[in-house]
């Protein structure tokens, strides 16, 4: 995962909402074939969702606001689909003391 001093992740946010289409077609494939909205829901959330969220709390305080909105309309184009019933986005992330301290590092490893 590229982080640069710029503390820039939009290429890593391109390659993760890049690898979720394929998936997001062959879910709509799965489901012209008779596959069940569960078993699909299932799937959404073991692939497309642990893509998206994979070490998110390290990362995710760095992404700039139009890098979030990329991330939260894959979620929102499965939410259409029916292929996600969110009990609450992922991606409501606050940052935490522990994101905190990291950034306040790197920031620091940027500076000198």
């Amino acid at each position: 995962m590229p982080l640069t001093c710029k503390l820039s992740l939009s290429e890593h946010v391109s390659v993760i909402v890049s690898a979720c289409a394929p998936t997001l077609h062959a879910l709509r494939v799965l489901r012209s074939h008779g596959m069940n909205d569960a078993a699909l829901q299932t799937i959404y959330k073991a692939v497309v969702v642990a893509k998206l969220t994979y070490a998110a709390s390290v990362w995710w305080g760095f992404l700039s606001a139009d890098d979030r909105r990329r991330i939260e309309a894959v979620l929102r184009r499965g939410i259409r689909a029916g292929f996600y019933q969110p009990e609450g986005l992922p991606f409501s992330m606050k940052p935490n003391e522990t994101e905190r301290l990291l950034s306040s590092n790197v920031l620091q490893k940027c500076i000198k």
